[in-house]
């Protein structure tokens, strides 16, 4: 779920078990968890699942749930992934989800590879959404239809790989612009935008409720991580019956 505060609050169920509390914290599934080993003494733990994206999702975006699990276990997690579960070899420590989305776009778009193209910023949600943020490394040349290839190729190669929507978002200066962009409407839908300063956020007018919610993004993930990418601390996008309010 999505608080009024504008990012995600999710709730995880108390276990007496601390290994099971801990899996559930971390949206591990128990089909996907090889081994978890906790050190009390030092307050360590090492958690080992299946797969990289599975680890992603356990790191989060930016390490952030990891980070928010250790605060409430009081424990310092390391998550590692061990690939094929007959590999006897020692699992591996585990990427962050934007390193993770990097590589595939190094390894799918070779304007990307070759520095033609130059990712500036990312978010990623994994296994939901990433957005990245793309300039031309020389001139003012529109990146986005690269990124996305003839036909979507390009993203559709990393939807399958990733599991998850990939949105590539064109760098300008104009924040107003910039923000627009970010959100993935056209300016055309876009009535006004007023970023305050001082206050570290955005209101923006579109034309109707469709584009409204284009904008938001299912549980509001569009317009957070918007936000992000923008440097707001939040983004609030309404009609202009929803202005008159």
């Amino acid at each position: 779920m999505t608080s009024a505060l504008g990012e995600p609050i999710w709730f995880a169920e108390w276990n007496d078990d601390a290994k099971t509390f801990l899996a559930d914290c971390l949206s591990i599934p128990s089909d996907k968890l090889v081994d978890i080993k906790i050190d009390w003494e030092s307050r360590k733990a090492e958690v080992v699942v299946h797969d990289k994206e599975t680890a992603a999702i356990a790191i989060g975006s930016r390490g952030v749930n990891v980070r928010l699990t250790g605060k409430i276990t009081g424990l310092i997690i390391q998550i590692l992934f061990a690939g094929d579960v007959t590999d006897k070899a020692r699992p591996q420590p585990a990427s962050v989800p934007e390193d993770l989305l990097k590589e595939a776009i190094v390894e799918e778009i070779p304007e990307v590879a070759n520095g033609t193209i130059v990712m500036l910023n990312m978010i990623r949600d994994p296994s939901v959404q990433s957005k990245v943020v793309v300039r031309h490394s020389s001139t003012d040349a529109g990146v986005v239809p690269t990124c996305v290839g003839t036909n979507n190729h390009h993203v559709n190669a990393l939807v399958d790989k990733l599991k998850e929507s990939v949105w590539f978002v064109e760098w300008v200066e104009n924040h107003e612009s910039f923000l627009i962009n970010c959100l993935g409407v056209e300016p055309n839908d876009v009535l006004s935008v007023k970023i305050n300063k001082s206050m570290n956020t955005a209101e923006v007018l579109v034309t109707n409720r469709v584009i409204c919610a284009k904008a938001i993004g299912t549980q509001g993930i569009n317009v957070r991580q918007a936000a992000h990418l923008a440097g707001l601390r939040t983004v609030r996008v309404i009609t202009n019956e929803q202005s008159q309010l």
